[in-house]
């Protein structure tokens, strides 16, 4: 067994989503402790990446946030070093050093995930790790949204959750936790994918009889652990 298959094995204790948001952060410092990563990157952290000014002091490394906005980039924290470009085409100058390079409902904003991970490949050292955290299709909420014209689903989504945060345009290229991906990724040139499926929503939560039948069918595809059905994958590459 792999050192990084090891570690996803400890430190992924449920498939349930609410698992999944909460323990993000405590995934990548995770990571960075095992693999040993002094550089790296955070793919659209833009305003608010996830380390804060006092890991990033005790971890002692380089963190670079990453956005395609400058306006984004512009209200992050000064202590962080700065790379605005897409991720699907960052610029020639770009460092290709980083240890671990990571993202948090990003990829499923991407139109073209195929380059996206190519570059991340290419931005990576070698043997350098990356997390993508995002949904997937077919969750009934996503399946919907990518399915919707954008002001006809950004209503929908504020009605279902009127506390969520701006819409961004979503394609979901590549949001999969099946096999598929697994081999896409590994056409890249990744040597090592693994994917974690998670399962559940709160989308309706708003609408109680629809929340309460919703919950019960994630319990039985969480159970059976049927990666078409499920709502968010972590997907874990190493280079």
């Amino acid at each position: 067994m792999s050192v990084l298959q090891q570690f996803v094995d400890n430190a992924i204790e449920s498939n349930k989503f609410q698992w999944a948001w909460d323990n993000y952060k405590s995934v990548v410092l995770g990571l960075q402790r095992e693999f040993g990563c002094k550089s790296l990157m955070e793919v659209g952290g833009g305003r608010s990446p996830l380390i804060d000014e006092k890991e990033y002091g005790s971890l002692n490394i380089k963190y670079t946030v990453n956005d395609i906005s400058d306006s984004e980039l512009a209200l992050a924290p000064e202590w962080s070093q700065k790379a605005c470009f897409d991720i699907s085409s960052p610029p020639p100058q770009s460092d290709s050093s980083f240890d671990l390079i990571f993202s948090k409902m990003v990829f499923e904003h991407v139109p073209d995930a195929k380059s996206a991970y190519q570059a991340v490949y290419n931005l990576l050292a070698p043997n350098g790790i990356c997390l993508s955290f995002f949904p997937t299709l077919y969750c009934l909420p996503f399946v919907a949204n990518y399915l919707s014209p954008e002001k006809l689903s950004m209503k929908f989504q504020r009605k279902l959750d009127p506390r969520s945060n701006p819409k961004f345009p979503a394609y979901y290229n590549w949001c999969r936790s099946t096999s598929s991906l697994h081999y896409r990724l590994k056409a890249v040139g990744f040597r090592e994918v693994i994917i974690s499926a998670f399962y559940g929503h709160n989308y309706y939560r708003s609408i109680s009889l629809v929340h309460n039948i919703a919950q019960q069918w994630t319990e039985i595809v969480r159970a059976k652990d049927l990666r078409p059905l499920s709502s968010f994958a972590y997907a874990f590459m190493q280079k």
